[in-house]
């Protein structure tokens, strides 16, 4: 009976330390999701995160990624705007183009505690659109994926223009809710 009930302690011991050992990983995975680095990349010296922007193709309807170095690592909003600056700067790579109009400003970004980010452009992303419904769909997908894909906190991006909801961009996609990633978009 001494033996048996060593042997049961034993168990308890041991199923209880994996029980532990399982909370601590978990605990410290939910730490890391906190100050982890973006889903794009990894983290750079100097407050750097490795993002990939998403900008048009020069050969055909599809948004490509441009790997780039942003600052703002550990600070989504201060991340997503530089983000979103880097998007209206325009590629560097040959084979890509703009997908936002030069003179383009962000005025304002908000993150709310659901994951939906808020974008509020200038008047310049509306006015100078060159119109078609594929570029007005490679504008939205080139902010929303280039957020989505790239700041974890950010579920889903709504465009605002001036501070305001606007219908559309070029007049083809209702802006009018927020929208999520689409892969679809990508080559």
């Amino acid at each position: 009976m001494d033996r048996k009930r060593r042997i049961t302690y034993g168990l308890a011991l041991t199923l209880l330390a994996g029980i532990a050992i399982y909370a601590l990983l978990q605990l410290i995975a939910d730490k890391g999701t906190v100050t982890s680095p973006p889903r794009g990349g990894g983290r750079d010296k100097q407050d750097q995160a490795e993002v990939f922007l998403y900008f048009g193709s020069a050969t055909d309807t599809f948004l490509k990624a441009e790997k780039r170095l942003i600052k703002g690592y550990g600070d989504p909003i201060a991340l997503s705007r530089n983000v979103i600056a880097a998007l209206i700067s325009g590629p560097t790579g040959k084979d890509l183009v703009r997908t936002l109009p030069q003179g383009t400003v962000c005025r304002a970004f908000y993150l709310t505690d659901d994951g939906t980010a808020y974008v509020d452009f200038s008047s310049q992303i509306r006015d100078q659109h060159p119109g078609g419904s594929e570029t007005e769909l490679l504008a939205i997908y080139s902010v929303v994926n280039s957020l989505v894909l790239n700041i974890e906190k950010i579920k889903k991006v709504k465009i605002l223009v001036e501070g305001n909801e606007t219908g559309t961009l070029a007049g083809h996609i209702d802006l009018r809710r927020p929208f999520d990633a689409n892969m679809r978009m990508i080559r």
